[in-house]
């Protein structure tokens, strides 16, 4: 089973812990999340294809602290596309090598997000299609929360941002979560990718000053 390969490949990761894993479609699953807590959630998205924003919003609300992340042997682009709307950051192939696998978990862990460049092309196009359709609150957003976009449009994923902001991770989680409900957006990309449509310029590292080190 591929979901064996990828746990042994993550225990052997040091400071890396399993809680397990469970089929997609097992209706017991947010109940698990919610007590094991996980920082990444992977998901065999074949098995909820055309489901995928239902479930995945379900177990958010359980973890809403958590990253999600597709785990496929598809290169279907139709998947992908609603992968990444249901807030699927990271693609993972299941044909990729142990090393490769662990890397793009821990991308996903630290708040990045990344898809095949084969099926972006895809993914933008559902994503400027719904923009087309609605018009975003960006006006809606505190200052701080400007802050904490302009830092993602750059690239910084959450531990980055709390150093660059001298904020918690915690912090910078729940400002997140209050930027993607309020733009309502489900993904990092298609927050990036409505931003940069938007107008809105990546916050340059030089804006940031990381807290002195501590002798």
């Amino acid at each position: 089973m591929f979901a064996d390969v990828l746990a042994a490949g993550l225990r052997a990761v040091p400071g890396v812990r399993v809680a397990g894993h469970r089929p997609a479609c097992d209706p017991q699953l947010a109940g698990f999340l919610g007590g094991a807590r996980p920082d990444v959630v992977t998901v065999e998205v074949e098995q909820l294809a055309g489901r995928l924003a239902t479930h995945v919003g379900d177990w958010r609300r359980v973890v809403p602290n958590a990253r999600f992340a597709a785990l496929t042997g598809s290169s279907d682009t139709e998947l992908a596309a609603e992968a990444a709307h249901a807030g699927l950051d990271v693609w993972i192939p299941k044909e990729s090598s142990t090393e490769r696998l662990v890397s793009l978990v821990r991308l996903a862990w630290h708040g990045h997000a990344w898809y095949p460049p084969s099926l972006l092309a895809a993914v933008f196009t559902r994503w400027r299609s719904a923009d087309l359709r609605r018009v975003q609150p960006f006006d809606s957003l505190s200052e701080r929360e400007n802050e904490v976009l302009r830092a993602v449009v750059s690239g910084a994923g959450a531990p980055e941002i709390a150093v660059r902001l001298r904020l918690s991770r915690h912090t910078v989680r729940t400002h997140m979560r209050n930027i993607f409900k309020k733009l309502d957006v489900h993904s990092g990309l298609e927050l990036v990718k409505l931003a940069r449509a938007a107008g809105i310029e990546p916050g340059a590292p030089a804006e940031f000053t990381p807290p002195p080190r501590k002798e």
